[in-house]
């Protein structure tokens, strides 16, 4: 009896010393993961402060962001001296290339707004509102009717400034949406080129637009920026490029300068401040409108021709 106890008793103690062994592996494993996550953590968030969201890689990474945009909605709002501008502009690059911006004026109390939808080669027109301080005028030969600009000729090309489209999307940063290729040519051509010398040592830090934001003051460089310019152009299938000559700057031209605020996670452009009150703001990136051309229009001379015998009246 006393030899089957023992035996009972070894095998008892022999499993409860087996038994820690394992709880203590089981902790020491535990442990060493712990550890490691954490320094994964530690290590992504590193990255993430001094890498990811440094002010060198967040500016750059909106120049290429901006390069691949399928869409967005700009606003410019300008007041001064009883008179007001709104323009909202909406554009869409890629399946079609197109935009479509409603300006509403305001002066000494008299109103109009207008409607104009642009494509690469013409753009279309209507008053959808105008009232007058002075006097009552019937505005319906005018009201919502659409008027079409000269078109580009077909095998002809024009410059891209001269419609909406291209108002739209060449501004001190340019919109497009390209290829993985040529947009990092481009990125790398800006830089080369030194477009764009970003205060770095200076980046305000704050919220605004309802978005974390870095707030960077820019020289633009107009002779780079136009070089810089002719390969967007040229690239986005946008036309002719005679507006951006880099003949006609000097080397040593005095640069442009603004404010440029852009999400650092998103690397989204938010707002460009062009300084004495004018400000751009970006949202909406992404989203297409549904914009239709219209099918009933009048040519834009006649459409004068209407609003000059309105003032005669």
């Amino acid at each position: 009896m006393s030899v089957v106890f023992i035996g009972w008793y070894n095998r008892g103690m022999a499993a409860l010393i087996y038994d820690k062994s394992l709880s203590n592996k089981y902790q020491l494993k535990r442990l060493i993961v712990v550890v490691a996550v954490l320094a994964v953590v530690v290590l992504v968030g590193l990255w993430w402060a001094k890498v990811y969201e440094s002010p060198s890689n967040v500016f750059w990474g909106m120049i290429e962001n901006n390069l691949v945009t399928s869409g967005a909605t700009t606003h410019v709002s300008e007041s001064q001296s009883g008179s007001s501008f709104n323009e909202y502009t909406q554009f869409e690059l890629g399946v079609h290339n197109i935009a479509y911006s409603t300006v509403t004026l305001n002066e000494d109390g008299a109103e109009v707004r207008t409607e104009t939808i642009g494509t690469l080669s013409t753009d279309y027109t209507r008053y959808t509102a105008l009232s007058s301080k002075s006097k009552s005028v019937a505005y319906n030969r005018v009201i919502d009717v659409w008027a079409v600009g000269a078109s580009t000729a077909k095998g002809q090309v024009t410059d891209p400034l001269y419609h909406l489209l291209g108002q739209s999307v060449l501004g001190v940063v340019p919109y497009a949406n390209l290829i993985p290729d040529m947009r990092q040519s481009l990125v790398d051509e800006a830089k080369l080129l030194h477009v764009y010398s970003p205060d770095l040592a200076h980046v305000t830090h704050t919220r605004a637009y309802g978005h974390r934001v870095y707030v960077y003051t820019v020289d633009i460089s107009p002779r780079a920026y136009a070089a810089f310019m002719q390969q967007v152009v040229r690239d986005e299938g946008l036309g002719s490029v005679s507006e951006f000559n880099p003949d006609s700057y000097q080397a040593n031209s005095q640069p442009l300068v603004v404010q440029l605020s852009i999400d650092p996670i998103s690397r989204e452009l938010l707002a460009v401040n062009y300084g004495d009150g004018h400000i751009e703001t970006i949202s909406g990136y992404g989203l297409r409108p549904t914009i239709t051309v219209p099918t009933h229009t009048i040519s834009a001379t006649e459409l004068q021709t209407r609003l000059e015998n309105l003032s005669k009246q």
